[in-house]
C-alpha cells in the first residue's frame, strides 16, 4: 500500500501509529524520511558504510517483525537515532571496528552531488570536511553529526547519546576547536 503525497508531511508519531495499526505504507514513509540521515549518523559511529547499512537493515527489520514491542517517549526521530546508536555500538563490540573507524569514515560528510548547488559546498571542500570529521574521536564525531548535520538540539543529542546536555555542549565545542585546527593545517 503506497501513501499519496501530501502538501505537508504527516507527523512522525501519526505515521508510527498508522504503522502499528497495520499500514505498511506508513513504515515505508518513515524509512524514506530517515534512511539517509540515519545512515550518515551510523557511518559516523561504526566508520564503514557497509556496516552502517547492516545496522539500519537490522533496525527496520526489527520494527517490521515486532511492531508493537517498541515504546518510545519523546520523538520518533530521537527513538530511531537512539536505537540506531545502540545497534551500532553493539556492532562495534562484536566486530571490534572502533580501533580503525577513524580511517574508514572517509565518506562521512561527503555532500551528494545533487545537493552541491544547494549548499554551495564543492566536492573538494566536502572531502576536506570529511577528512576533518573522520579525524575526530568517535565521541566527538557523534555529537557533530547529530547536532550539525541532523540539526538536533543539545537536549536531543543528549537523549540519543545517553549523556547530559553539558557534556554534549562541551564535546561539541571541543570538536569545533579540533575541526578548526585541522582545517587550518590543510589550508582551508
Amino acid at each position: 500500500m503506497s501513501r499519496q503525497p501530501r502538501s505537508q508531511p504527516e507527523p512522525d508519531e501519526d505515521l508510527y501509529r498508522d504503522f502499528l495499526a497495520g499500514d505498511q505504507g506508513a513504515l515505508e514513509t518513515i524509512y524514506h524520511r530517515y534512511k539517509a540521515r540515519l545512515l550518515a549518523y551510523v557511518i559516523a559511529v561504526v566508520g564503514r558504510r557497509l556496516d552502517a547499512e547492516d545496522v539500519l537493515h537490522d533496525l527496520f527489520l526489527s520494527l517490521v517483525s515486532k511492531p508493537g514491542s517498541f515504546r518510545f517517549r519523546g520523538s520518533l526521530r530521537g527513538f530511531l537515532f537512539r536505537s540506531a546508536r545502540n545497534r551500532a555500538l553493539n556492532a562495534l563490540r562484536r566486530s571490534r571496528l572502533e580501533d580503525d573507524s577513524r580511517n574508514r569514515a572517509a565518506d562521512l560528510f561527503l555532500i551528494p552531488r545533487e545537493t552541491e548547488s544547494e549548499t554551495g559546498i564543492d566536492s573538494e571542500t566536502s572531502q576536506r570536511i570529511a577528512a576533518a570529521v573522520a579525524a575526530l574521536s568517535a565521541d566527538l564525531r557523534e555529537v557533530v553529526v547529530l547536532h550539525a548535520v541532523e540539526g538536533m538540539t543539545f537536549r536531543e543529542v543528549a537523549y540519543v547519546a545517553g549523556l547530559n546536555r553539558h557534556t554534549v555542549r562541551s564535546r561539541y565545542q571541543k570538536a569545533l576547536r579540533e575541526l578548526s585546527l585541522f582545517m587550518k593545517k590543510v589550508g582551508q
